[in-house]
């Protein structure tokens, strides 16, 4: 898995996605966002960086978005011509578009458990910050 991580991610430097695949909490997402083909990574002034949760977010929505509007699409051409094989080109097509979407479903899942992480550390800071005063 890291070797295709890796090549989706060729363009990003390869001393930041290692340090990432090494992360254990960043290790899913890379292969959530190599499967569902969202990268999770900007170029910033120099160097690359990892995208923020709510970025990630809206990219993963517009994904899901566009696959559905394909679906949407392809079912309709089917609707052109109905053939003998028509039910079972839409369960294939339908078990496909259903894997899709799940795996995005699962990337938003990922993000925002990381998301969630960060204001707990947030809200512990504060809570610690008010005890000791």
């Amino acid at each position: 898995m890291n070797d295709i991580i890796k090549k989706y991610y060729k363009n990003v430097d390869e001393p930041i996605i290692n340090d990432y695949l090494n992360n254990n909490k960043y290790k899913n997402l890379l292969a959530l966002s190599t499967k569902n083909d969202i990268p999770i990574f900007n170029k910033g002034k120099k160097k690359w960086k990892i995208k923020n949760s709510k970025q990630m977010i809206n990219d993963c929505k517009s994904k899901k978005k566009k696959k559905l509007k394909n679906l949407s699409n392809i079912i309709k051409e089917l609707a052109k011509d109905p053939g003998d094989e028509t039910l079972k080109k839409i369960k294939i097509i339908n078990k496909e578009a259903e894997k899709d979407i799940n795996n995005i479903d699962d990337m938003i899942k990922e993000i925002s458990k990381k998301k969630n992480k960060k204001k707990d550390v947030i809200k512990i800071n504060n809570y610690l910050e008010i005890y000791e005063n």
